[in-house]
Order: structure tokens, then sequence, then C-alpha cells
């Protein structure tokens, strides 16, 4: 009922933009060729999402069949937590597409720049959480569903979570291939990924059951990313991605050795050793170069991107 009141309230706003937005006082008419080309331009969105959504689900119409409701109930305790942190990426994307399609048509070069900046935000805050994730897993599990879906459910919550880098950077080269017209190549990177996922899980379900399913999900992503960025190659040349993510993931690492010498103590003292690390490897590590400092100023006070990144000599940014 609060969906169906929440959704009416949605198309009341989006009715009004479109009223002051468009002339909508007539005369109507159906324009048949500009629905056959709306058809023919949509219909591979659809086929992807569609199997995006089997992707992300059919694992646990199997884990049912094999291992039984219980392993779906511990396995789903985790996975509604990393629905909740997909909420992230999901807006970002959608702010992003219309500004990068305007960027594609204008200029692939900063094309290219919003494209490693935003792959460049969305791993520090999916690393981090991810990390985080790890270490309050039990606690977490323990909110949502109770003692009952512990240990399982926390065991579950601390591999899937390691999922979500991967997924966030495929979010976002999903929209970016799309902006570059390929979403009919994005069609056949998602029915391999399904197949992936159906085989994988088919044969390991049996003996490893959740756990299996969480690691399938991390290394489905992986897969899918390299799909996705062979497409891309063509139209963004020499996007060096192990650049993009060895800094990012150094500072989950320096995260990970703070919380596991925190850990050793208790939980509490792990995650602020864990928090405290997050700044101090941003400001170590100076991630961020000159070219997207530029982007950066018109987004975040200036003291804040003075911080993130330093100028040497001749002014060049490390």
């Amino acid at each position: 009922g609060i969906s169906i009141l929440v959704n009416f309230i949605t198309l009341l706003i989006l009715t009004i933009a479109a009223i002051r937005q468009f002339d909508l006082s007539g005369p109507w008419r159906v324009e048949f060729s500009l629905q056959r080309r709306m058809i023919f331009l949509s219909y591979p969105l659809m086929l992807n999402h569609l199997f995006a959504v089997i992707f992300f689900q059919i694992d646990i119409p199997l884990m049912k069949q094999i291992n039984g409701s219980e392993a779906v109930g511990w396995y789903n305790s985790a996975y509604k937590w990393v629905n909740a942190f997909n909420v992230i990426p999901s807006f970002f994307t959608f702010a992003l597409f219309p500004v990068i399609s305007r960027q594609v048509q204008s200029a692939d070069s900063d094309a290219r720049r919003t494209f490693r900046l935003s792959i460049k935000l969305m791993l520090l805050i999916a690393f981090p959480i991810a990390a985080l994730t790890t270490l309050m897993a039990p606690l977490m599990i323990g909110v949502l569903g109770g003692r009952e879906f512990l240990p399982h459910g926390a065991i579950a919550l601390q591999l899937v979570i390691w999922s979500i880098p991967f997924g966030w950077m495929n979010s976002v080269t999903n929209y970016v291939l799309i902006a570059y017209g390929l979403e009919k190549k994005l069609t056949g990177a998602f029915i391999i990924g399904v197949s992936f996922n159906l085989v994988a899980n088919l044969i390991l379900l049996p003996y490893f059951s959740y756990v299996a399913a969480s690691v399938i999900t991390i290394f489905s992503e992986l897969l899918l990313l390299f799909l996705f960025a062979r497409y891309l190659r063509p139209a963004l040349p020499e996007m060096h991605w192990l650049r993009l993510i060895k800094k990012p993931l150094a500072i989950a690492a320096g995260m990970m050795i703070a919380i596991a010498l925190g850990s050793q103590v208790n939980i509490f003292l792990a995650f602020i050793l864990g928090l405290a690390a997050y700044p101090l490897s941003l400001w170590l590590l100076r991630v961020f170069g000159a070219e997207e400092k530029q982007i950066l100023d018109k987004l975040l006070p200036s003291h804040i991107t003075r911080w993130l990144t330093i100028s040497r000599p001749g002014g060049a940014t490390k």
C-alpha cells in the first residue's frame, strides 16, 4: 500500500514537471515512425535490464531447491545489506548519465575524465564500506534478522559485500556504454554473465551452499567488468584500469590492517581505527590527479580539494 501511494505521488510530481516543461495543449497525434524507432532503440535496454535482474537473483531459486529455505534466509539476510548499499551507485549513475551523454557528443576527453573520476569515487566509497562491513557483519545481521541468522548470515555478508566495488564499477561503465550507443553489446555481456552464474551455482551450491553463491557473485561481477572494459576500449582507450583501482585498493588494505589490529582489543576500537585509517590513507596516497582536482574544485570546498591533492614544484600534481 505504501509503495502504491509513493508511486502515485511520484507520478503527480513528474506530471506537474512535464506540464511546466512542455506545451501539452495539443493537438495530439501518434507518430508511428517515432514509435517504431523508440521500440527499436529501447528494446536492447529492456533485454539488458531483464538479464541484469536475472543475473542478481538467479542464485536464490537455485539455492532454495538445492540447499533449502534456511540457507536462502541466511543468504538473503546478507543480500539485503548489499541491496541497501546499492542505492548509492543507483542515484549516482542516474545523475551521471545525462552529464556524460552530453560529453560523449561534445568531447571524448571530457567524458574520459568524468568516467575516471566516477570510477574512483565509487571505489573510494565501496572499498571502505566493504572493509567496515566485514568487521561489523555479525552486529549488522543480528540487528536485521536476530540471533537465528548467526553466524551463517554474517559469513555470507562478509563474503558477498566484496562484490560491491566491482558491481559499482559495472554500474558506472554500463551507463557509459549506453551513452556511446553500445547497449546491444551489453546484452551479450549479460547473457555470458547469467550463463556463468547459472552453471557455477549448479555445480558448487550442492557442496558449499551460500558460501558458493557469495563467491560466485564476486566473480560474476568481475566477469562483467572484464567484458564491459573490453567493449568500452575502442571508445575510451588507455583507461589504465589497474591505475584506477590500485590506490583505492591500497586504502582498503590500510583500513583492513587497522581493523585487524584494533580487533585484538575489541570491535569498537577496530571500527574507530578503521574509520581513522581512511582519511589518513587518502591524505598519504593523494588519490586525485590534476585533471580530477579541477573537477573536484567545482564540486567541493577548496580546502577539501587542497587536502586531497598536493602540488609539486612546477604545478604538477602527485
